[in-house]
């Protein structure tokens, strides 16, 4: 019993075994696949470094260089088609198409992932005094007090108005979620908060028009799935007036001066912020920005902004209008706009970048482009809608620009209008900001064949027990998204080897990861066979150790019995015998 035990559970893992070689099989001829296709990738590429380095040589006219770059737009294409097409058994090997990381749910709905601009380290709040602590009467001053929840929010803020909280900095310990929050929220001024690099989610309000007041300082902070809807002015999801690296998602409708981030800016100093609102309004309406007011000193700095625009009078991508007054100094530096921008009335005012603006003060702005839709109003412009220099002499004004194929604008004095072609090409050069964000291409660059980027992690169930052991996971893809960009400079440009180099590393780098995967399996296979053959030897072992033992006892008995049959016989013959000697 105990050997036939032993016996069915050998022939369990032997089984086992045969499958797990099986698989380990189909795993090394996927991977073999995979490194068939880089290899066919590695020659594309070395070929695109040749004639990068051919076309710099000097020697080579327009036409020539013309001829190379076709050429070589050719090879990148192709070099996306054997990525995006590599594949083992219906399984893409590589990711499948590349795209900006969204995470692409079952329901084909996708989620875009935020993040801040600025990579913010989490400061530790545990020694902190919380805000739950503190006596709403009695007078706290100084300090830091950390805010973990909406109810420590709201506290610190009906503090901060009742004026028993006074020159003290609140730090998020945790994102905070206001999807359950029934009650009407304490807009405070002058509030300094530490978003901590924590997300505050699901801010709603139909009754205040942000969640900061004027004169707040504002850091680290992301709102999330802000929706508010008032009738009044100036609204905004945060408000404030000094906000580094913050952002905001969601959705904002006002009167006038409405604006993703601020409504009325006034004496603000904004940079590595971002917005990805839609924003309504009656009027001057911004996707940062509604109203900019004249009358202080501003800085806005490395800062963009996405959703749509929509107002019934004037508008702006990223700031819907304003000014700068005489003796007042503002600059507006590396910002860039995305948003659609439309107007309801025939002659509105609106642009890619700003609205309206008019300018009397002493004006810096360099870097700064637009390239989202400009639909309806009379005075509309691809980044300026209406644009007023009175001191010219005053005023540095440099590299901005708008997107005539986009916008759907082609105006003078107001920016500089570029082809899709000629504004990505100075983004992948360094000449404009670059913020990740899905710029229109050019007719040059072929959109069927752009990555799409989706996670190839596989696993290799090689083993014939359910543990993580018996299993070999690997990432497979990865991403040759940069690589667009030789479409714009052209092989001529002396970044280009650079940017081939990078595809190059990459490619290299994932031949690497597989040559040892491939190592791994191989192994995996040599130890499989072992495991196999050993446990076929000691089962045959068992199974004839049973087989001389009922053939010893069948031997046994039948000699017992003949013995017994002789004597029988014999002592039958006796009495013959006896009679005989008679």
């Amino acid at each position: 019993a105990a050997n036939y035990s032993i016996n069915t559970k050998l022939s369990t893992k032997i089984s086992g075994y045969e499958v797990a070689e099986d698989n380990a099989s189909q795993a090394l001829n996927m991977v073999n696949t995979a490194l068939g296709a880089l290899s066919v990738m590695s020659d594309y590429s070395s070929r695109l470094r040749s004639l990068s380095m051919q076309v710099q040589n000097g020697t080579y006219g327009n036409k020539s260089i013309d001829a190379v770059n076709a050429e070589a737009v050719s090879i990148i294409n192709e070099l996306y088609r054997t990525k995006n097409n590599a594949e083992y058994n219906g399984i893409s090997l590589f990711g499948g198409l590349e795209q900006p990381a969204d995470i692409t749910f079952p329901d084909g709905t996708t989620e875009k992932k935020y993040e801040f601009m600025v990579e913010v380290v989490h400061r530790d709040t545990s020694k902190m005094t919380s805000v739950s602590s503190l006596d709403e009467n009695v007078v706290t001053t100084g300090g830091s007090y950390s805010v973990s929840s909406v109810e420590e929010i709201e506290k610190a803020f009906s503090m901060i108005k009742n004026g028993t909280l006074k020159s003290t900095e609140l730090v998020l310990a945790n994102d905070v979620d206001y999807s359950g929050f029934t009650g009407t929220h304490v807009c405070a001024n002058w509030v300094n908060f530490d978003g901590n690099g924590y997300v505050i989610s699901n801010f709603s309000s139909t009754t205040v028009p942000a969640f900061f007041n004027y004169g707040s300082t504002i850091k680290n902070l992301g709102l999330e799935n802000v929706n508010i809807d008032v009738n009044v002015d100036c609204a905004g999801a945060f408000g404030g007036q000094k906000l580094t690296n913050c952002y905001a998602t969601g959705s904002i409708s006002g009167k006038n001066s409405v604006g993703g981030l601020i409504g009325n800016a006034k004496g603000v100093v904004i940079k590595d912020c971002y917005t990805d609102v839609d924003v309504k309004g009656w009027g001057i309406v911004g996707g940062l920005i509604g109203y900019l007011d004249g009358n202080e000193t501003f800085s806005i700095e490395n800062c963009y902004s996405e959703g749509n625009i929509s107002s019934m009078t004037g508008a702006g991508g990223l700031i819907g209008g304003g000014g700068l007054n005489a003796g007042v100094k503002g600059s507006l530096n590396n910002c860039v706009s995305t948003s659609g921008v439309t107007s309801s009335a025939k002659n509105g005012t609106i642009g890619g970048l700003i609205g309206s603006f008019s300018v009397s003060g002493t004006l810096n702005m360099t870097n700064c482009y637009a390239v989202g839709e400009v639909s309806s109003g009379t005075n509309s412009g691809g980044l300026i809608g209406q644009f007023t220099i009175h001191n010219p002499e005053k005023c540095s004004i440099s590299n901005i620009y708008y997107n005539m194929e986009s916008t759907g604008q082609n105006d003078t004095g107001k920016g500089v209008g570029l082809s899709s072609s000629e504004l990505n090409k100075m983004v992948a050069k360094g000449l404009l900001p670059d913020y990740g964000l899905d710029l229109p291409l050019p007719d040059i660059y072929d959109t069927s064949s752009r990555p799409l980027y989706s996670p190839a992690f596989v696993t290799f169930q090689v083993g014939i027990s359910g543990e993580d052991s018996a299993g070999i996971y690997q990432d497979l893809s990865f991403t040759i998204e940069g690589l667009k960009d030789l479409c714009y400079l052209g092989l001529d440009d002396e970044k280009s080897l650079e940017k081939i180099d990078e595809m190059i590393a990459s490619i290299s780098s994932k031949e690497l990861e597989l040559g040892a995967l491939q190592n791994r399996l191989e192994s995996v296979l040599e130890q499989v066979g072992v495991a196999y053959d050993n446990l076929v030897s000691t089962q045959s072992t068992i199974r004839d150790a049973d087989i001389a033992e009922e053939s010893s006892a069948y031997i046994r008995n039948q000699i017992l019995q003949q013995a017994a049959t002789t004597l029988m016989a014999t002592a039958n013959q006796t009495p013959a015998i006896a009679l005989q000697l008679l």
